[in-house]
Order: structure tokens, then sequence, then C-alpha cells
């Protein structure tokens, strides 16, 4: 009928939230019911009689054109509820229901459309476009550690490698989310009022890369390992370049740190993430508030990880080495804004 033109009591966005939640009330009652009494049909064909979902629609929509249309002409009431009666009749008449289903079922129609538009004074439908960072440290399976040779010396046949991994460096992965959902609040008095959300939605994350740390191994220096004879052959040559370039003794290089760059790759993914969060607003003028607010959001998206370890090939290349794995992601924000109100 809004379609059609008649005026209503509520707008667009105030009628889509009070029907969307009547009816996920309405169907919780219904199928929390069936499947917890499960309640024999009279003409014995399954085991979900009470109460009649069919029922509790055809009253949900009555109650919902009552409270619409009904200040309008008592006629629009009379109608809807003369419909769904005809409906839970038929519903027994067809040996579907017993007498009890229909009638519970009209009262939980009625009760879940009372629920929604009362709630509806608190709720709100609506979205959220961010853009963000999360600091990112990476772990690397053992298993794809087996290969790593920073200079190749293990490939030419050295008994060690000339470096030892410490770690990754740590960096900001890009994250941009697109969430839809319900917005809640409720005023404590003119001025304080706390809200509330539920958010869906999805989570991109841009194409990442990290660089390695890595230390001198002291092995090499051991001669119970590495004999005067294999170190010439194999460490010799890079030691004295490190420290004639920077000019610095043995000691100093062991405790120095190596960075190679673009060591690990991130490539982009998209999933799924949930949102939640709450709000304290004080509104201190006519057109203006303070808000203060939480945000939680989780998503768990299944990264691709290019880990480019390997030895080197005759032309300088490293082939990478790819693993996949699920990777929680759980994000506390915090924070607080000024709004206006026009």
């Amino acid at each position: 009928m809004k379609l059609a033109g008649v005026q209503s009591r509520s707008s667009w966005k105030e009628l889509a939230v009070s029907n969307v939640f009547s009816a996920a009330l309405m169907a919780g009652f219904v199928k929390s019911l069936k499947y917890t009494t499960r309640e024999i049909r009279p003409d014995n064909t399954s085991n979900n009689s009470f109460p009649s979902g069919h029922t509790a629609t055809a009253f949900m929509c009555a109650t919902i054109l009552h409270k619409e249309y009904g200040m309008k002409s008592p006629w629009y009431s009379i109608g809807g509820y003369t419909l769904a009666g005809i409906t839970g009749v038929t519903r027994q008449l067809n040996n579907r229901h017993w007498i009890g289903d229909v009638l519970v079922g009209a009262g939980i129609g009625m009760i879940s459309t009372d629920l929604g538009y009362f709630f509806n004074a608190f709720i709100g439908a609506g979205g959220r476009l961010k853009v963000a960072t999360l600091p990112v440290i990476a772990d690397i399976p053992a298993e794809n550690m087996r290969n790593f040779d920073m200079d190749s010396d293990l490939k030419e046949g050295a008994p060690v490698n000339m470096f030892l991994l410490d770690g990754l460096e740590s960096d900001h992965l890009g994250m941009f989310d697109v969430d839809l959902g319900l917005y809640f609040s409720y005023p404590f008095s003119r001025h304080f009022q706390i809200g509330s959300k539920l958010l869906v939605g999805r989570r991109i994350n841009a194409n990442f890369k990290l660089n390695s740390i890595c230390r001198i191994n002291p092995q090499i220096f051991g001669r119970g390992i590495v004999s005067k004879e294999v170190y010439n052959q194999f460490y010799k040559e890079d030691i004295d370049y490190y420290m004639n370039q920077d000019g610095i003794s043995r000691d100093e290089l062991l405790n120095s740190s190596f960075v190679d760059d673009d060591f690990l790759n991130i490539r982009k993914s998209v999933t799924y993430k949930v949102g939640t969060g709450v709000s304290f607003t004080y509104r201190y003028k006519e057109d203006a508030a303070l808000r203060l607010y939480c945000d939680y959001d989780f998503a768990s998206p299944r990264l691709t990880y290019d880990l480019k370890n390997s030895w080197t090939d005759e032309e300088g290349n490293r082939n990478a080495h790819s693993y996949t794995k699920r990777t929680p992601m759980h994000n506390l924000t915090f924070g607080a804004s000024i709004a206006f109100m026009f």
C-alpha cells in the first residue's frame, strides 16, 4: 500500500526496521517452540505442529497493517485480522494443526510485532566503510625454514649457514572494511545516551611485504665446527667485506643486524568479518554531542605467504615457497568523536 502512495504511520526506514525485527522475533519464537515441543500434527505427517507458523505470519502481517493504517480507517484492521483468522481456521480444517497451535501462533504473531515496533525506537540500520592498518608480525612454520640460506653458503657446500634468522620486521597491514548491520541506542536522559551495534561485512587485506632480520652465525668462527680452510673458502671474503666496509671489529659484527628486503610476501585476500561495539554519547548542546566508543572487529582470513628464503639461482633470483594458513584477526578500537546535528 505504501508503494501505491497510501501514507502510513512510519517512514520507509522505520517500516523496514520494524518489519525485519518483528519477522525475526516471530521466526525465532516459532522455530524454537517447534523443535522443543515436537508435537505430532493431526494428520501424523510430522512432529512440528506447535505452534502454527502460517498463523503467526498472518497475524504478524495483520498487526503491521493495523499499526500502519488503522488510524486512517478501522476497516484496514478489520480486513487484516479477518484474513489472518481465516488462515488459522483453514490450517485447522486442513487437519494440519490443533486449535492450540493456531491460538498460540496468533498470539506470537501479534506479540512479535508489538516488540518489533517497541524496539524500533532504539534500533537503526546502517553501514560503515573503514580503512585501517594493523600491526603484523608473521611467524614462519618450521618446515618452511629448512631451505633458509640467505647467502647461498649451504648450496655451495658450506657446513653451516653464515647467517641466522632472528625474525621478521613488524609492519602495518592495510585493510578495507565494508559493513552493514543494526545500530541500537537508548537515551538515559535528555543529554546522555548509550549505544551499541552488530555488523557483518567483508574485509579486504592489501598485498603486503615483510623484511627479515639476520645476524652472523658465531659457529663459523668455531674451529671445532668450521676449519680454517673451510672458513677461508666460504666465509672469509664476506666477513672481511662487512668488517672493512663499516670499520668494525668481529665482536661488533656479531652484534650487528642485517635486513633482507621483501623476504616474505602476504597476498591480497578477501574474507567475511563481524563487528560490534559500545558507545556513550553526551549531548552538551542542542546540535552537538561528544561520543566515546569502543569497537571490536573479528575476521579470520586464509592468508597465502610467499617465503623467499630459498637458494638463489645463477641469475640471483630466489624461488618462493608458498604456504596458506588461517590467521585470526582481533581488532579493538577506542576513540572519541564530536557529532553535529542539523
